[in-house]
Formats: structure tokens, sequence, C-alpha cells
């Protein structure tokens, strides 16, 4: 994950002396690389031991990491105007669809560049050794635990969601510390899925959470593996569309992975689905 994209991810939870530093680095990348944090207090009118502070917050070690993942940094910034992601009422249909391939193609690399693979692989264990599988989204959201269940589903897992909370909860209700429960909220404080993730708390069970990158949020606070998207609030702004893309990444992953670790049962549990459901075509 790049530095300049952790501190976007978070800049919205900083405080004022944070979004100072913040700022700095993002507009001054070279001075930050060649300074000691004695003189860049001094620029920045801080200390230096907020800016070690800083660094931790973005889950460096110290400073010096910091300085090693910023030097690494490749991002690029555009500077074409028609990719400017609010909707316009003016633009063209041609303009439109440069807007959505340009948005689609950024939120996919910054859901990868937020993605802590050793969060991912002990999340993907954590469910392959589970019991039952609850997932739980509302909204918006349950399309992808919807998809994440069918899929799930023909690979002959156990697996409980339903697009009813009221239904679910009451389910969720006999969760154990054998099952796991998948969470998807883009905010992190949907009141169902936070009042789900306590009972399986509670019980024991181990949570996943899929939500924007914000460590504070009710839902990441009580995960035990937190995958986050990128984060995105703009009024007007294709959010629902990306930030549904980001979660698909990531559901998909999850799949892949549970998959790749059964693999050869997989693949007979893929034939034995698929040729259940051509039966059903044929008649």
């Amino acid at each position: 994950m790049s530095c300049t994209a952790r501190i976007k991810e978070l800049y919205n939870t900083l405080s004022d002396t944070e979004i100072k530093i913040a700022d700095f680095i993002l507009n001054n990348r070279q001075v930050v690389l060649d300074s000691s944090t004695h003189y860049l207090a001094e620029l920045t009118e801080t200390s230096a031991s907020s800016w070690v502070r800083f660094a931790k917050k973005l889950d460096y070690k110290g400073f010096t990491a910091l300085k090693v993942g910023l030097a690494a940094d490749t991002e690029e910034e555009s500077e074409d105007q028609l990719m400017n992601l609010l909707i316009s009422k003016s633009d063209s249909f041609e303009v439109l669809a440069r807007k959505v391939q340009h948005i689609s193609l950024s939120v996919m690399e910054q859901t990868y560049k937020l993605l802590n693979i050793q969060v991912m692989t002990e999340a993907v264990q954590c469910i392959n050794q589970s019991k039952r599988i609850f997932i739980i989204g509302i909204g918006g959201s349950a399309i992808m635990c919807n998809d994440l269940m069918q899929k799930l589903s023909r690979i002959g897992r156990t697996v409980i969601f339903h697009d009813d909370s009221h239904v679910l909860l009451a389910q969720l209700a006999h969760i154990t510390s054998e099952d796991v429960l998948i969470t998807v909220s883009y905010s992190g404080e949907t009141d169902v899925v936070t009042l789900a993730a306590k009972k399986a708390k509670e019980a024991g069970a181990p949570i996943v959470a899929i939500t924007k990158y914000n460590v504070k949020t009710t839902l990441a606070q009580l995960a035990d593996y937190g995958l986050f998207i990128p984060v995105e609030e703009t009024n007007l702004r294709l959010g629902s569309i990306a930030s549904r893309n980001a979660t698909f990444v990531v559901t998909d992953l999850i799949y892949y992975g549970i998959a790749k670790g059964n693999f050869d049962e997989t693949l007979q549990k893929l034939v034995v689905s698929r040729d259940l459901i051509q039966d059903l075509k044929k008649k």
C-alpha cells in the first residue's frame, strides 16, 4: 500500500496537527525525503514527536519507514479535467464513459494498494476453518453479500445470509465460536451490521469486516480481520458504483482464496452443482 494512498484514505479522520503534516507530505514529497523530523517540525510548526506519531498512525514502525514507503510511491495524479469525478449535466456520453472508466480503474488500483496480504490470508484461513459462514450487509451491500453466498454455496460451504435483516438476525442469534461472521458496510456504522458484529463478538465468533479504510469506525474496532476499501464521500460522485466494485474485488479474493485452499474438492463440487443446475434447465 502506497504512503500517499494511505494518507488520503485516513485524511478525514486526522487531527489539525496531523492534517498539517499530511498536507506537507502530499505537497512536498522530496523535502520530506531529504529532511529530518526536527527540520520538518520547524517547517510545519509542529514537533518531531508529532511526525513520528503520524508515521505510526499510518502503520509504519517509525519515520524512517514512512520515508521508505514515500520513496517507493509511483502514484501519478491525473491532470485531465475531463476526469473530474463529479457528474455534470453538460457531459457528453463520451465524457461520461471516460469518467466511469477512470473511476473504475482508479478504484481497482486503490483497492489493491490498500490490500493487506497477511490479513487477507489469515481471514481466508479463518473462514476455511469455520463450521458455518454468516454474512451480513444491508441495502447496496446486500448485493455483494448475496453474490458471495452463491459462490461459496456452490463449493459446498454452509452459508447463512438473508436480505431481510430481521430474519438474518434471528439466525445469527445462534452463532457460535465455531462459526465466522463476514460483515459488509462501507460506513462501518450501519446499525444492523454493528449489532450483528457485537453479537458475534459475544459468542466468540471471529469477524471479517469489509469496510472503508478508517480504523476508528465501530465495525473496524470490532473486527478481527479488517479488509479495507477506498474512501469516497463526494456528493454526486459515482460513489456507490466505486465502493461496490471495490467490495467485489475483496469478496472475490475471499472466494478464490477458499477455493484454492481446497482445490480438488472445489472442482468436484463445482461440477456437481453445475450438473444439477443443467438438469433443471433440461426440463
